[in-house]
Formats: C-alpha cells, structure tokens, sequence
C-alpha cells in the first residue's frame, strides 16, 4: 500500500507549490508611454521619430502601438513574456482591441511583434513575420538597435493604414511648428519690399529687430509632451497573435 500523506504533507507541498510558482512570476516594468527603452538602446532622435508614428497611428486609426526595448526576458521565451506585457498594460482600446507591440530583448536576441485582437485579421502572423525579416532583422544583426526599430514601428504603421483605409496625418505640434517657422520668413520679406519701395532708412531698425529674433529650436515633434501626447492605454486585449525571430 502506498503511505498515507498526513496533513503537515499536504500542506508542505501546497507551500511547494506556491512558492515554485512566485519563483517565476515575472514583474512587468510601468509603461512610460508609446516608446518604453528599458534596454536604453534607443536614441533621442529615433525616440522622437517612434513616438509620432505612434501618434499619427492613435489620431489617423484609433490605433495604440508600443515599443519596448528590455534587456532579458527574465527567464520566459518571448511570445510568453510578450503576452503578459500585453495584459499587464492593456495596449490599444478596450472596445475594439486595436493595439500593438513591438518587443525588443537585447541580451536575449529577440524580436516579437504582438498583435491584439482587434488586428488580427490586418496583421497576420506570416505577414507580421515577413515585416520583422524585410525591415527589422537587417538592422538588429548589425546592433543596430535604434535604427531596426525606427524602420519596424514605421513599417507598421504603413502596413496598418493601408489595410485599414486611412492616411497617417500628421501631428498637430508639427504643424503648429512649421506654421511657426514660416510667419518670420514671411514677415522679414514684407519689411524688406516696403524698405525697397519706400527707401526710408528708419525702417533699418525695424530689420534689424527682425533678424534678432529666433526661431523655436528643435524639430517639430520635439515641442510635444514626452510620449507625444500619450495619454494611457485603453485595456486591449491580446490572444497570442504575431510573429517572433532570433537575430
């Protein structure tokens, strides 16, 4: 007969049990908004760039995409860490599941680009594969890390504006910026065909006071908050739809 397990048995393994499962719970880091560089391999121009895809994305197709950058995956293959990252933050709008993620493990040497319900049919998982292989692999074998996922997140967002039927617009900050930029040119052009047709040298200090003034510094999506404009996620939902690829 096999031995009868007392209570003080049961009740060992039971704190067997749960304590091998919290050894490999994982903590998700806090979203910091559309781009989130954990791994700190993103620069601040690719960054800027990244972050009004994604805006143009949210304005032109109610669409939330996020790109993650980590170091390890903490032990998990990435397709699993990739699907609790989505849970835990909720990408894209939790009436239509519109959202996406486009995961980056350095020290692992792995890509995912995970996809929510709401996308599935737009983005299936050959296809999702054949965007990694054609405009992030290329980059991410040459360290080029910054780079791959400025040209993935851009793919992307091509790829879902055209299945979806809109246009990516662009940023309200970038056209206030370029409005800003064009109204000195225009009013230094006024004062100089007045000084030529009126030839009245006290419109010398007016020019003057013209060239003295300077332009906003920075590009365009620089004036924006960090995460241009990022509000939060919605609480989409993610079902394991995507591709992954080792570099």
């Amino acid at each position: 007969m096999a031995p009868r397990i007392g209570k003080a048995g049961v009740l060992l393994l039971i704190c067997m049990l749960v304590f091998s499962s919290l050894a490999y719970a994982v903590t998700y880091p806090r979203y910091e908004g559309y781009v989130n560089d954990f791994a700190r391999v993103i620069s601040a121009q690719d960054r800027r760039a990244i972050e009004e895809t994604a805006s143009s994305l949210k304005q032109g197709g109610n669409i939330e995409l996020a790109v993650v950058t980590v170091r390890s995956l903490d032990g998990l293959g990435v397709e699993e860490y990739a699907i609790g990252l989505a849970e835990a933050w909720g990408v894209g709008t939790s009436a239509e599941d519109l959202g996406v993620i486009l995961l980056l493990a350095v020290d692992d040497r792995r890509i995912r680009i995970e996809v929510g319900y709401g996308l599935e049919g737009d983005l299936p998982d050959g296809l999702a594969g054949s965007l990694l292989d054609t405009h992030v692999i290329p980059d991410l074998r040459q360290n080029n890390y910054s780079q791959a996922l400025v040209k993935g997140s851009s793919a992307l967002a091509s790829l879902l504006a055209q299945r979806r039927g809109f246009d990516l617009p662009r940023t309200a900050a970038v056209q206030t910026q370029s409005s800003q930029e064009s109204e000195l040119p225009s009013f230094l052009y006024v004062l100089i065909i007045l000084f030529v047709i009126f030839g009245r040298l006290r419109l010398w200090p007016l020019l003057f006071w013209g060239s003295m003034v300077r332009r906003p510094r920075g590009g365009g999506f620089g004036t924006m908050p960090r995460g241009g404009g990022f509000g939060g996620f919605g609480g989409g939902r993610f079902g394991g739809g995507g591709a992954s690829r080792s570099f």
